[in-house]
Order: C-alpha cells, then structure tokens, then sequence
C-alpha cells in the first residue's frame, strides 16, 4: 500500500468512527455524548490526515493522547487483572450497548493511527499547543452550558480521575495544559514528526 493510500484510509477510519460516535448520541438519544471533545477530535484528525495538514492533526493530539493512554492503560488492566487503575474506562464495562462499546474503542486507536500518521505527514510549526489550549478554553464553557451535569462529559464538571488537586475546574485546566504541553514538546522534539 502506497503512502497516499494508507493516509486516506486512516483519515477514512478517524471519520468513520466519528459518524458512530454521532450515530450512537443519536440512537440513544443522549445529546450531552456529542459534545465529548474526542468525538470532535476524530473529525477534525480524519479530515487532517485527508487533507495532509500536520497541524491541525498536531493540535488534536496535544488534548488526546495523555488522556487516551490513560484510557488504554486503565481499559488494559481491567481486562488483565479484573481491576481499574483509576476507573475512567469503567464506562465501557457497565452493560453499554454493543455500539457505544465500539465508539469507546476509539481511545485506543487515537494514540497509534494519530501518531502513525503524524509520522508520515510531518508538521512544520512549533506552536501547536496555543490552538489546542484555544480550543479547550472554547469547549468547557461550551461543555458546562450544553450538556448534563451528571454525564461529566469531558470531566468538566467533577474530576474522571480518582484525585483532585485542588479546587475544581482550576485542576481540569492545569491537568490538560500539562499533558497538551509534554505533547507538543515530544512532537516539535522527535524530528521523525518534523518536516
């Protein structure tokens, strides 16, 4: 498979599971699920692979990689040793239809199919994080208006981690600014993602 061949079918696969993700809030007619900013992640990641735009690809790893691995890990221990390291993934777990189980399913390929991607395209900027950081200054408030208190989507309303550190929202914005920055760092640092 030729390098253009692979990119659009990872584009292909981001979108793909975006429009089940939207498919899946829609069936269950849980409308708070279409503000979760992965799901707007897979969107805007699927058409950066299509369209070759490291950036944009860039900007949406910054927020989606920590929490994704964090995600994965906590997915992988509940499968290997029958317990949560820290319970975000116990969602998946709690008799969920077969639909929202493969939309959550997404976490673990942010990380692989983003970063893969990332490798084959390049990025040129170094200044990613000011976007990523724009765009969560633009989804909580977002988040906080648009949907239910009770689904904590995107952990805007209470801590998804088993800890706090500190009074919240403070600790959402200090917690997501670290991981957007150590992934900005890795990416402009690793010169196989730099062009």
């Amino acid at each position: 498979m030729n390098k253009n061949t692979a990119l659009n079918t990872l584009g292909l696969i981001f979108l793909t599971w975006g429009v089940l993700a939207i498919t899946n809030a829609i069936i269950s007619k849980n409308y708070s699920q279409l503000f979760w900013m992965c799901y707007l992640g897979l969107f805007v990641m699927g058409f950066a692979i299509i369209k070759r735009n490291g950036f944009w690809l860039a900007v949406q790893l910054n927020i989606l990689a920590i929490p994704s691995i964090l995600w994965g890990l906590d997915f992988l221990s509940y499968l290997t040793f029958n317990k949560f390291l820290i319970g975000i993934s116990a969602p998946f777990f709690n008799n969920p239809t077969i639909l929202q189980q493969i939309v959550s399913l997404e976490h673990l390929m942010i990380v692989p199919i983003g970063f893969l991607s990332l490798y084959l395209i390049k990025v040129k900027k170094t200044n990613m994080w000011i976007i990523s950081i724009l765009e969560m200054l633009i989804m909580f408030p977002i988040t906080w208006i648009f949907t239910n208190h009770s689904e904590n989507i995107n952990c805007a309303f209470y801590s998804c981690l088993p800890f706090d550190f500190g009074i919240y929202p403070l600790s959402w914005f200090v917690l997501l600014f670290f991981s957007t920055i150590v992934t900005n760092y890795l990416i402009i640092n690793l010169k196989i993602f730099r062009k």
